[in-house]
């Protein structure tokens, strides 16, 4: 039996041990909820738009897109870290394979890897995967309404939180082609967040790769504390200034005083 065939049986063996009662669901001792798909994707992104109004869907589906990926970025690293202690055996293969499993078990997706992917500890990460049923795009088809930019930013978010756990660099996921923008299949990438847009632009089809605002904000704040405290350096350096001007104008009164100099 194949190392990755016992891998998935142990992931298997995890989730078949299920237990409900008294509105307490559990998965091998551990418990977990259940939430109505959309209302984390078509409801929220409609009431944020609904905030926002109509003149301003572009900024509105920014911010629901950012808000949905924090949360569930951070949510994959956890669960990640989770895995890798309750099932010791999962090497990164394991962990990877347990990671879509988790998502499929869980009613994000289905997802399936495409193309070739480079699954490695530096800037050169790379995964491309389309994913079924997902719980995000398949409320607006069955709406009938089209979304104006991708809305599977939940599964990506969540997806990419865990392979930046298990390969310990910072990832990041887009969405390539989406259901609910009319586009044929739910297509997306991983990779590293300073690598994302470049490696993405040439898949995308011509539409615009816009990197989920978590990280644009955490390189707004770097930006801004670099700002405070080069701003901060220059006070101190003008405070610094001034106390010696003073000191220099004093030492030159007294010096004038010393010679008989008149001070004017």
């Amino acid at each position: 039996m194949s190392q990755n065939l016992s891998q998935e049986q142990n992931l298997e063996e995890f989730f078949k041990q299920k237990k409900e009662q008294s509105g307490i669901t559990t998965i091998s001792g551990e418990r977990y909820m259940l939430v109505r798909s959309e209302s984390i994707s078509f409801d929220f992104v409609s009431m944020v738009c609904e905030i926002y109004g109509e003149d301003r869907i572009g900024e509105a589906c920014k911010v629901a897109q950012g808000l949905i990926f924090d949360y569930a970025h951070a949510l994959g690293i956890s669960d990640a870290q989770f895995f890798r202690k309750k099932i010791p055996k999962l090497d990164n293969g394991g962990l990877l394979s347990s990671c879509f499993l988790h998502g499929m078990q869980m009613g994000l997706s289905t997802a399936t890897i495409k193309g070739e992917s480079v699954l490695s500890s530096d800037k050169s990460f790379f995964l491309q995967y389309s994913q079924h049923d997902s719980c995000e795009s398949d409320p607006w088809v069955q709406s009938k309404k089209k979304a104006p930019s991708p809305v599977c930013f939940w599964s990506g978010a969540y997806y990419s939180g865990w392979c930046e756990e298990i390969f310990g660099v910072p990832l990041v996921a887009v969405e390539l082609s989406c259901l609910a923008c009319g586009d044929k299949e739910d297509s997306c990438v991983i990779a590293h967040k300073d690598e994302i847009a470049r490696l993405s632009k040439p898949l995308s089809s011509g539409r615009n790769i816009d990197v989920p605002a978590f990280f644009g904000r955490k390189e707004l704040e770097e930006q801004l504390k670099k700002k405070s405290e080069e701003a901060a350096l220059l006070n101190e350096f003008m405070l610094d200034r001034e106390v010696k001007m003073t000191e220099l104008k004093q030492e030159i009164a007294r010096l004038n005083t010393r010679l008989g100099i008149p001070i004017e």
